[in-house]
C-alpha cells in the first residue's frame, strides 16, 4: 500500500512494498506545480527503525533523537490542526466547519 504526501505545491508517493506492475523494490515518486512527475532514490539508512530504537534504549548512538521525535510529533499535531476533511464526513471532521 502506498503512502501519499500532499502538501499545497507538491505531493509524493511511497511504495515501500514495491509495485510488482512497475518493479519489487522501494518507489518515491515526486511531483510539483513546477516540474514533471519524477523518481527520486531513496536513501537506505545502516540500519532499520526497530534497530535505532533498541540503540536508544541500550544507550548506544541512534539516527532517530529525542529531538526528531518531539519535532515530528509537533509538526504532526499542527498539519492535524490545519487540515480539512474532503468527503463523505468532512463537516463533522473540520474543526471550523
Amino acid at each position: 500500500m502506498p503512502i501519499f504526501v500532499v502538501g499545497t505545491e507538491e505531493c509524493a508517493e511511497l511504495k515501500l512494498n514495491g509495485d510488482p506492475r512497475v518493479a519489487d523494490e522501494e518507489i518515491l515518486f515526486r511531483v510539483t506545480h513546477r516540474e514533471p512527475p519524477q523518481r527520486v532514490e531513496t536513501e537506505q539508512p545502516p540500519h532499520t527503525i526497530t534497530e535505532d530504537f533498541l540503540n536508544r534504549i541500550d544507550g548506544k548512538e541512534s539516527l532517530v533523537t529525542h529531538r526528531d521525535i518531539l519535532e515530528a510529533s509537533r509538526m504532526t499535531l499542527e498539519a492535524d490542526e490545519r487540515a480539512r476533511r474532503v468527503g463523505r464526513h468532512a463537516k463533522e471532521d473540520n474543526h471550523d466547519a
